[in-house]
């Protein structure tokens, strides 16, 4: 009989000298873990159930810890192998996830030391968690995108199983691509040093506003190409003729919305997506 190939998340574990620390919630289990003789605290999200999707109940375990080690400031590695929230609880879900993620935006913002080790699966809400993390750890078969494969091909007018698409998808989505892309992600092999990757991975940054904008800067040279050098035009529109009463100015590009608008004294700035066209590369980048 064949052994089972060694897996990412057993490596970690092994690094970490991991134990857990509460029972499993659904597809995640905490626990904690030591480095160099520093404390860190770990999340296990496993594909146990829904291709390890994350729903309310996992939303919330998750969520309590972001808040311990955004107090603690101790460095988190996640394991993760999930196809992003948990679609058959509806809004449910997608509400928890959003609190979830506000979370792990707050943690990282508190100069948070964050770490991704990644699964299979890397998918939707899942992909955002882990781009929470200054370093990404794929195994050989990572999958890391914001819509899946399935969806991919759909929206291409063809079948997950053609083999030119999975040639494609393979080349765009594949591990050494993802490598290749950001000098953030890097290839996990069996025997390779995992505790030195992560030491690397929970070392001190400094100003982690500084490294958001830094890294949104950077994406600059791969998208400007997208970004269409469109005039803005002022508009009217009548949900902001409701919140404003009337006092506001606003103006429109390619779907993005920026103005200000008055409510009594106050004077306040907004910004929004709008128009019925899917919310691409160049638009979320602008927004």
């Amino acid at each position: 009989m064949t052994a089972p190939a060694p897996l990412l998340v057993d490596a970690v574990r092994t690094a970490l000298a991991y134990e857990p620390v509460a029972q499993p919630a659904g597809n995640v289990t905490l626990g904690r873990g030591e480095l160099d003789g520093r404390p860190v605290r770990v999340a296990l999200i496993e594909n146990r159930f829904a291709s390890g999707s994350i729903g309310s109940v996992e939303a919330e375990r998750l969520g309590a810890l972001l808040k311990v080690v955004a107090r603690e400031r101790t460095p988190l590695v996640v394991c993760l192998d999930s196809a992003g929230a948990k679609v058959s609880e509806g809004l449910k879900a997608l509400g928890a996830f959003r609190m979830l993620f506000r979370g792990g935006l707050e943690a990282a913002l508190a100069g948070v030391p964050i770490a991704m080790a990644l699964g299979r699966n890397c998918y939707g809400g899942a992909s955002m968690l882990a781009h929470l993390a200054a370093e990404r750890l794929f195994s050989p078969n990572t999958q890391l995108a914001m819509s899946g494969p399935a969806i991919l091909a759909s929206a291409a007018g063809t079948s997950p199983t053609d083999d030119m698409f999975r040639a494609m998808a393979e080349a765009a989505l594949s591990p050494a691509a993802r490598a290749q892309a950001s000098s953030a992600n890097a290839l996990w092999t069996p025997g390779m040093d995992v505790t030195g990757w992560l030491r690397q991975a929970l070392a001190p940054r400094g100003d982690a506003a500084t490294a958001f904008r830094f890294r949104h800067e950077a994406l600059t040279a791969r998208v400007e190409r997208r970004v269409p050098d469109a005039p803005w035009e002022a508009v009217r529109r009548r949900d902001l003729e409701r919140i404003y009463a009337g006092d506001f100015e606003a103006r429109e590009s390619q779907g993005l919305l920026e103005g200000e608008g008055r409510r009594g004294d106050e004077a306040e700035r907004f910004l929004g997506i709008v128009g019925k066209a899917p919310l691409g590369i160049a638009r979320a980048w602008r927004f």
